[in-house]
């Protein structure tokens, strides 16, 4: 066992020293890293995108007093599953931005209570 060569897990290059040493250097270390979160990062970042579309659409409809058809919603961008909490039956928040069901096809869009 002790005579038995180990191998860098990124570059394959022979490893001495410590005997749970994995990489051979700082660099093969990182590049492993990066190698296995890769996918979930580029699907980190899809989601904020359509999470952050989904807010830009709601604040067009920030400071009307009128109910928001849900059509108009779709039409203007807005995914729905993308939301970032579910308050309750009807009530959905988009970051600092509550959509509230008055309708089976209108919202009327609240900035989220600041609190204090």
């Amino acid at each position: 066992m002790k005579n038995e060569k180990r191998f860098c897990l990124e570059c394959g290059s022979v490893l001495s020293g410590r005997s749970d040493k994995r990489f051979c250097n700082d660099v093969c270390r990182a590049a492993s890293h990066q190698r296995r979160n890769e996918q979930l990062s580029v699907d980190m970042r899809l989601q904020n995108a359509v999470l952050r579309k989904n807010r830009k659409v709601l604040e067009e409809f920030l400071f009307r007093s009128v109910p928001v058809n849900h059509q108009e919603l779709i039409t203007r961008g807005f995914r729905e599953g993308y939301i970032t909490q579910y308050i309750g039956p009807g009530h959905f928040r988009v970051y600092d931005i509550d959509m509230k069901q008055l309708s089976e096809d209108s919202w009327i869009i609240l900035k989220k209570p600041s609190a204090r």
